[in-house]
């Protein structure tokens, strides 16, 4: 079982909220999306720290470059079918990446071991 109350989680789960609420509702005032970019951006730089931490490389460079992608600072523009599609799958592998990125202590605790 996945314990949700887990810092790291909070924070995928935030994101993965946030997306999918811009994709649901697509008819959202700007100021959501900037919002949507600090969240995304800030839960990326931290989650991608947390994978180098936890020599999970490959997982800090794709959480880099989410973060880069949703960077508010210096905002990437593209066309909103594109953002539909790049917001569908960050939240794909937001939501994914909480079962990926589980130390060896928590697939002992779900039974499930380390695979």
């Amino acid at each position: 079982m996945i314990l949700i109350c887990d810092h790291k989680y909070v924070a995928i789960t935030i994101s993965a909220v946030f997306l999918i609420m811009a994709i649901a509702f697509d008819g959202l005032p700007y100021g959501f999306f900037t919002v949507l970019r600090f969240v995304v951006c800030a839960s990326s730089i931290y989650l991608a720290w947390l994978a180098y931490d936890h020599t999970n490389s490959w997982a800090a460079y794709v959480f880099g470059f989410i973060a880069i992608l949703f960077n508010p600072v210096i905002p990437v523009y593209l066309n909103k079918p594109l953002w539909l599609k790049i917001d569908i799958i960050t939240g794909l592998f937001l939501i994914i990446s909480i079962i990926l990125l589980r130390t060896p202590e928590e697939h002992k605790k779900s039974g499930k071991g380390w695979t």
